[in-house]
């Protein structure tokens, strides 16, 4: 999902929130609700797109960050030893080939990491016995292994997996599409419907749908809350003033 796709998703999530939090507004208009009640149904198949995306809870996100340090700390230091032994027995082409900084992990996205990572933990299984005079000890090889694992587990999934996913029928692409054209028609409708009887909830879900387009800024809100009050007042739609009585 590249960073147009997001800001999309994005803004389909801020018109959904708005649309679950007004229920009893919706249900005066059973046609707009049914409009609601589809593009909810629409929007809750391209949902778990926004927790690969990386819209994960804290707690997630941090054991992600402590697998990683865990991992490259232990990374590290099997490859120094490593790097040592090969020198001591004259293996100059291995020694060159193995990446002994920390900056040449942290550098790397996720699956280049676990790709090196066990790399370096299956050349120290392979020489675990040798590695005991650099302070490597068996228990040291099982837990790189284990961080391997552990990392791998925690990573993201690729890309390609959402970009491929269908969805009811359709690949994510698709029916992103749809979704965008279905809010940019029926349910632009919807929201003339609502402005007459709901001028509150229609200018929240025009908010909502105008907030990632260009030169949209701070005075979103004032704007939203503005169109509002006119409609309340009973001005005309253009904002002209209502001329005085007399």
């Amino acid at each position: 999902m590249d960073r147009d796709q997001s800001a999309r998703l994005k803004r389909h999530q801020k018109v959904a929130s708005v649309l679950q939090e007004h229920p009893t507004e919706l249900a005066t208009l059973p046609a707009v609700q049914d409009l609601a009640a589809e593009y909810l149904r629409r929007f809750e198949l391209l949902s778990p797109a926004l927790a690969q995306k990386g819209l994960r809870s804290e707690g997630a996100t941090e054991a992600k960050t402590d697998h990683t340090t865990t991992l490259i700390g232990r990374v590290v230091r099997h490859a120094n030893a490593l790097l040592l032994l090969y020198k001591k027995e004259g293996n100059l082409e291995a020694a060159r080939n193995l990446h002994v900084h920390r900056s040449d992990y942290t550098r790397l996205n996720a699956p280049e990491l676990a790709t090196e990572a066990d790399e370096v933990a299956q050349a120290a299984k392979l020489r675990q016995a040798d590695l005991a005079g650099y302070g490597i000890r068996p228990a040291d090889v099982k837990d790189l292994a284990q961080s391997v694992a552990d990392f791998t587990a925690a990573a993201p999934a690729p890309k390609v997996a959402i970009e491929q996913r269908k969805v009811g029928g359709a690949t994510f692409r698709q029916a992103l599409k749809a979704l965008d054209d279905f809010l940019k028609e029926d349910l632009k409708a919807a929201m003339e419907l609502l402005a007459q009887d709901h001028p509150q909830l229609a200018a929240r879900l025009q908010e909502a749908r105008r907030v990632d387009a260009p030169g949209y800024g701070r005075s979103a809100k004032a704007q939203a809350r503005k169109a509002a009050k006119q409609q309340r007042k009973g001005d005309t739609p253009d904002g002209a003033a209502t001329p005085p009585a007399g």
